[in-house]
């Protein structure tokens, strides 16, 4: 017998973001990187359609007083992009951003590492 864990909420009461993505066919909760549901092998959404569940997870926990990370540097130049951006938006620059597979692995990393950090008592 497999045990499914079922979809309760996708919002952290903690001010984090969650990483979990529910499977739409059987209501499993995978990792908002799994490429299939664990449990019916369903395929998920691609990186593009990931990434802007995050960012509006994200939002959602900012707008709430939340904070956390949702901009990517430039390699090149070193400016602050939105994490939406395909290219730097220096204009002398116009340097690829990385791609949204890259990104989602990136916000999710951050998104871990707040979440093992020692919180304050």
């Amino acid at each position: 017998m497999v045990l499914v864990e079922l979809h309760q909420a996708t919002w952290s009461t903690s001010g984090t973001v969650s990483t979990r993505l529910v499977c739409q066919v059987c209501n499993f909760l995978n990792s908002i990187i799994d490429t299939h549901c664990g449990h019916c092998r369903t395929p998920l959404p691609g990186a593009t359609a990931k990434l802007k569940i995050l960012l509006k997870r994200v939002e959602v926990v900012q707008s709430k007083g939340g904070a956390s990370d949702a901009a990517v540097v430039c390699q090149v130049c070193e400016t602050l992009n939105a994490m939406a951006d395909a290219v730097c938006r220096d204009p002398d620059c116009k340097e690829s951003l990385p791609n949204d597979a890259e990104k989602l692995c990136i916000l999710v990393r951050r998104i871990e590492l707040v979440k093992e950090a020692p919180q304050p008592a």
